[in-house]
């Protein structure tokens, strides 16, 4: 395992061997067990360190609102509700026993997606999140239900659907199969 020193608090590893002897080798294969399991639980979260860069970019603190605009399947939206419990956590040097007040409102338009990103975020147990399935140019006004003013996000994720360029770095066959109209 390699810890990146560059993630803040110093939260990412990287393991050096390739996800699919994990599977294959015998020695190796409680090691998954084990992997997936904490990925079940909440505890870990799977991911190309790639795609971790936008939310670490962003400076999440406990008490900001975040939408996440193109949430599914999950992972960026899991690592920024961990950005705000570990800030929330953190934030008076010793076990704090308040409520967050930041939260997650994670919109995918897929309703197939959105269902999705609903299971992957039930690991957290939270209620610091909200999913909504909207397209982006629809996408509806929120509002405070004690003041009735307009919810402001103090941060906007919107890391869109892309070329499946790490895909096809991983699976070299999806050059043959993929066309402009995959995401």
């Amino acid at each position: 395992m390699d810890c990146k020193k560059y993630y803040p608090q110093e939260l990412v590893y990287e393991m050096m061997i390739p996800g699919n002897l994990l599977k294959k080798v015998d020695e190796l294969k409680a090691i998954h067990k084990m992997i997936d399991l904490a990925k079940d639980s909440g505890l870990l979260t799977r991911q190309e360190i790639v795609s971790m860069m936008p939310p670490a970019l962003c400076d999440i603190q406990s008490h900001h609102s975040v939408l996440d605009m193109c949430a599914a399947p999950g992972s960026k939206t899991a690592q920024v509700l961990e950005m705000i419990m570990n800030d929330h956590s953190n934030i008076l040097g010793k076990p704090n026993t308040e409520l967050p007040k930041g939260f997650v409102v994670a919109n995918d338009a897929d309703h197939k997606r959105a269902y999705l990103l609903t299971h992957q975020i039930n690991r957290f147990n939270t209620s610091n999140i909200a999913v909504t399935n909207h397209n982006a140019q629809d996408f509806p006004s929120h509002y405070d239900i004690a003041t009735k003013e307009r919810v402001m996000f103090d941060r906007i994720l919107c890391d869109v659907p892309c070329s499946s360029d790490a895909a096809i770095r991983k699976l070299p066959n999806k050059w043959v199969t993929w066309g402009t109209k995959e995401s």
